[in-house]
């Protein structure tokens, strides 16, 4: 074939709508979670945790999503989320 790379590029890129989809959906998930059990507990104004998750939440919605779910994922872990 003449142009393998030219390939790898366009199906890299016909794939890359559904990981952002599917990190846009980490990013609601784990600001859903916080929201719902660790908001209510009162202890997010002592540790910053609301808002560090509301800046990681508008880093998902400004697309950057690998900096927006690192964030997330680190204020879950402080907040005791039961996952990972």
């Amino acid at each position: 074939m003449k142009y393998p790379s030219l390939l790898l590029v366009i199906a890299s890129l016909a794939a890359w709508p559904a990981a952002a989809q599917d990190k846009k959906a980490q990013c609601a998930s784990l600001a859903g979670w916080l929201t719902r059990y660790d908001f209510d507990k009162g202890s997010q104004h002592v540790s910053g945790r609301k808002m560090r998750a509301d800046v990681a939440s508008s880093l998902c919605s400004q697309g950057r999503y690998d900096e927006g779910l690192a964030m997330l994922e680190q204020v879950t872990r402080e907040a005791g989320y039961p996952g990972k």
